[in-house]
């Protein structure tokens, strides 16, 4: 903004846009009373001396999380003053937030509020919030603590159902290709180790399980079948929940990791697919057929 300010040279129309200006390009002399909006709002919150003011300060600025003082951040009155100025998808994030200073308590009168907002289908509709979204607010929450293993809390169950609700309803915000899919999905050792995303506790089965029920409930013309060094049937259907599409990908006969046999398979079975998409940790090295060459006789053959 600064840089943009000083290439345009605007001429501000009035006091108030001046000062706004001036504000942006880091000018110190600018008082706090001569600025309008949010910009005022975040300066007045950043020289408040008390819970009550920033409280007040919030209701009358609309002002989201990001500009409230940290050391605020552990009040529950500042929190529910936050609440009804938050979008679905900074809701999801803050779960752990909101447990943790004890509004989401089992009971509680916003812990309802909470969990109707979170698993409303026309709230997650107009957030356009993806399953995925959803999922990494689940994973995260269900484990109790953040990503850094800071600020630990004490996971309402209520909350979880409410996530795994709004999982399945985010599905109708996905926009089917309506192709021919193949899903292949790595079921080797491996993929139990390791997590996708940066996200702790999600690893990559668990991640390719998600991303499967996207498919099957969104798609109608999806194969799916899981595959180590050879074919394994995977019982994941549309409507299952998360923890039995999950529990479908685990506890299999684990091997190595044959990229190709997707493809081999689909050749065995005469399958007509238009699109192959293959789910793995990358941990690759079984196989007598590079899956290029595989393809490439599919397309021959097809």
């Amino acid at each position: 903004h600064r840089d943009l300010l000083r290439l345009a040279h605007p001429l501000p129309e009035g006091e108030a846009r001046k000062a706004l200006f001036r504000w942006a390009v880091g000018a110190e002399d600018v008082a706090i009373e001569s600025l309008t909006g949010l910009v005022a709002g975040l300066e007045q919150l950043q020289r408040a001396q008390s819970e009550a003011e920033v409280i007040q300060l919030i209701h009358q600025y609309k002002a989201p999380r990001e500009v409230v003082p940290t050391q605020y951040l552990t009040s529950a009155a500042v929190w529910e003053a936050l609440l009804p100025s938050l979008g679905i998808t900074a809701l999801l994030r803050n779960l752990g937030n909101l447990s943790k200073v004890g509004l989401l308590a089992v009971g509680a009168g916003i812990a309802r509020e909470v969990t109707g907002r979170i698993s409303d289908r026309e709230t997650l509709r107009r957030g356009r919030v993806h399953p995925l979204q959803v999922l990494a607010a689940l994973v995260t929450y269900q484990q109790g603590h953040g990503m850094r293993g800071s600020g630990e809390w004490a996971v309402a169950p209520e909350v979880v159902e409410a996530l795994n609700r709004a999982f399945g309803l985010a599905f109708e915000n996905v926009t089917p290709t309506g192709k021919r899919l193949y899903l292949g999905l790595d079921v080797s050792g491996s993929m139990s180790m390791g997590a996708v995303s940066g996200i702790p506790g999600l690893a990559p089965r668990e991640a390719s399980a998600a991303l499967a029920m996207i498919t099957v409930n969104t798609e109608e013309k999806a194969i799916l079948r899981g595959f180590s060094t050879s074919m394994i049937p995977l019982p994941i259907k549309a409507g299952q929940s998360l923890a039995q599409a999950t529990a479908a990908v685990s506890n299999l006969p684990f091997g190595g990791t044959d990229v190709a046999q997707p493809v081999l398979d689909a050749l065995k079975h005469n399958l007509a697919v238009d699109a192959f998409v293959v789910y793995t940790d990358n941990e690759t090295w079984a196989g007598k057929i590079h899956p290029v060459q595989a393809l490439r006789d599919y397309r021959e053959k097809t």
